[in-house]
């Protein structure tokens, strides 16, 4: 009995359920997606709460989703391209059935969110030691050659540091001592990592982060450990001459992409063109437009737009388009706005989303449609408890 007391303290409080989902969403981030699935599917079996009380929230979720996925089959439709109607059909079950699971493990979440800060801190710790073994010599052949290799582009690490504030959240119950430790370590392997990809995104959505949630860690910080990841930062851009350089340039490239799909949003404004049209219509648009000097036109194979919402309203048109943009208001002006720790860093994950989607994000990828599944459910599930307590 006494060996087994420490293994019963450590499981004391865990929600499987809750893991059992982080464990999924690490697995679809690492492309592992038939893996990522069986657990999912794992995490709703072993949920332990037996009945989900739908309420008003709950029903206007689902009726906005049903909506959006309506659209974009009758925008399949017109265009005669039924081959879509199995991936939005999927989208939709998957984000439905992914609803549900937060619903019912809305208390702990942090669970959940702590599984994919672990996988954050190794993807970190992979790639910083990849740069001092100097084993590769581009951070794109960093990424490839690395456990990260489902981001397959530097950028698309930023999109772990998105979720930034929700990785410092789910340190909430740890004391404060390790904590006063954790977060600085979270937000230094970050800074590190970034540099190393020549990331421009990854540093200003860190940088962000930090500065929105600065008075809450200085409640538990020393100012010298925050003073402490500033200096990070700036070394970490000074000690890389690429990074440097780059930083001190504009992305002028983005100029022909963001051009070329608003062409595309001219020319089917109200149903799109559909899934994955953008490559083709982006290097004929190039082939057709010139541009001055000062713009660098990326001839290369551009499957999306690098701006999500462009890309949506040219993918499934303006109307798809409206009811996402109606849904972000809706999650920052609703009457059941989150307060407190978890309301801010829900808020500020979101923030830094609508930021790095107007620069860099796409819907083909996994990661930015469980980030919006994810801000989605929580808030309604939230609302739909403060609901339930009037």
């Amino acid at each position: 009995m006494a060996t087994s007391l420490p293994i019963e303290r450590i499981i004391q409080g865990v929600n499987y359920s809750a893991v059992a989902f982080g464990l999924s969403l690490a697995g679809a981030i690492y492309g592992y997606f038939y893996l990522s699935i069986l657990l999912l599917f794992l995490s709703g079996v072993v949920i332990t709460k037996e009945s989900i009380r739908l309420r008003e929230p709950d029903f206007i979720f689902i009726a906005v989703t049903s909506l959006i996925l309506l659209i974009t089959i009758a925008s399949a439709y017109e265009r005669d391209a039924y081959y879509e109607f199995l991936p939005l059909g999927f989208v939709y079950a998957l984000s439905v059935y992914i609803f549900f699971i937060i619903k019912a493990n809305y208390k702990h979440v942090h669970q959940t969110l702590g599984v994919v800060t672990v996988c954050f801190v190794i993807s970190s710790f992979d790639l910083i030691l990849g740069v001092l073994t100097e084993d590769k010599v581009t951070s794109l052949e960093l990424i490839e050659q690395s456990i990260t290799a489902a981001f397959v582009v530097p950028n698309d690490y930023a999109l772990f540091v998105i979720a930034m504030p929700l990785f410092s959240y789910s340190l909430k119950s740890f004391p404060i001592g390790i904590k006063r430790w954790l977060i600085p370590f979270l937000y230094i392997t970050g800074l590190i990592t970034a540099a190393s990809l020549n990331s421009r995104l990854c540093l200003l959505l860190l940088v962000i982060s930090l500065a929105v949630e600065y008075r809450l860690y200085i409640s538990f910080m020393k100012r010298q450990t925050i003073a402490l990841l500033i200096l990070t930062a700036i070394l970490s851009v000074i000690l890389t001459p690429d990074f440097f350089d780059k930083v001190q340039s504009l992305p002028t490239s983005r100029i022909p992409l963001w051009d070329a799909v608003i062409h595309q949003i001219t020319l089917h404004p109200w149903l799109g063109m559909g899934l994955d049209s953008f490559s083709d219509f982006y290097a004929n648009h190039i082939s057709a437009t010139s541009y001055s000097d000062l713009i660098t036109v990326d001839r290369r194979l551009m499957p999306w737009p690098h701006n999500i919402f462009l890309e949506i309203s040219a993918s499934f048109g303006l109307l798809v388009a409206a009811l996402f943009a109606a849904g972000i208001i809706a999650f920052f002006t609703s009457y059941s706005t989150m307060s407190g720790r978890f309301g801010l860093s829900i808020r500020t994950t979101a923030c830094l989303f609508i930021l790095a989607g107007l620069i860099e994000l796409t819907y083909l990828r996994i990661y930015p449609v469980l980030i919006v599944v994810f801000l989605a459910s929580v808030q309604v599930a939230h609302a739909s408890n403060q609901v339930g307590s009037e």
